[in-house]
């Protein structure tokens, strides 16, 4: 089943515009004693610069993140105790739509997709594309590598790229970017740690003199107006001596 979907190049490819997989797996503890071959692993370096051991038969995820699969949420989708069995989800709701009791290849199993995806689509709108998904976790990333790296120009650069391509991916789909409810929050998330740095910033600069805080402040400036916090952009212009009465 792993190897007829998610190994089949035709249902990838489909799987990257319509669908997201999550997969439950039993028995991990008796499959790694045995060192059964979907259990190998191969390290691979984090955008922290961490390393960690993924799974080559499940590229990009680790044993743990496997070992929570196997209860919560994906069990209440069964139907019986008859392994495989795929479950196609309302992403929405997290309701069943439809249950498939046995094996089934990658062509039939988008056969069954397409109806339902279609009823998403009409009701809800076109859907994240999952490289777009993927851009905003990595984006996270590098997000918080340059502020830990006390890098605030990189961030606010690489979150006006995100915001900017989200909005050119939407607006070729002809869809509302901000329909897109789940990365809209990510989003703001990015923003809001981002604006955080500013503000701590400002702080700081706050507690020097006119003269040695004047540039630094005109930089903070242009960096929250590009971030949209007009606020915080005043108030870094009045730091900088803008207001001749402000010392």
């Amino acid at each position: 089943m792993h190897r007829s979907v998610l190994q089949n190049g035709a249902y990838i490819k489909y799987a990257q515009q319509h669908t997201v997989e999550v997969i439950s797996m039993e028995e991990l503890e008796r499959a790694l004693q045995e060192k059964h071959t979907a259990i190998k692993t191969y390290p691979s370096t984090d955008g922290y610069g961490d390393t960690s051991l993924l799974l080559v038969e499940f590229p990009g995820l680790s044993l743990d993140d496997l070992d929570g699969t196997s209860n919560g949420k994906p069990i209440e989708f069964m139907d019986g105790n008859r392994i495989p069995y795929t479950a196609i989800v309302d992403p929405h709701t997290e309701t069943l739509m439809q249950g498939i009791k046995g094996k089934i290849n990658g062509r039939k199993l988008i056969e069954q997709i397409k109806p339902h995806a279609a009823a998403l689509k009409k009701k809800h709108g076109l859907g994240v594309d999952r490289k777009l998904w993927e851009r905003a976790a990595q984006t996270e990333v590098m997000i918080d590598v340059s502020l830990g790296a006390g890098e605030l120009d990189k961030a606010v650069r690489t979150f006006a790229g995100m915001k900017k391509n989200v909005k050119e991916t939407a607006d070729k789909a002809g869809v509302d970017a901000e329909r897109w409810a789940p990365l809209q929050r990510r989003l703001d998330a990015m923003r809001e740690i981002i604006v955080g740095d500013l503000k701590s910033k400002m702080e700081e600069l706050s507690r020097k003199p006119l003269g040695a805080r004047r540039k630094e402040a005109k930089q903070l400036a242009q960096w929250a107006r590009r971030m949209g916090a007009t606020a915080l952009a005043e108030e870094a212009g009045l730091l900088a001596g803008k207001n001749k009465n402000k010392k």
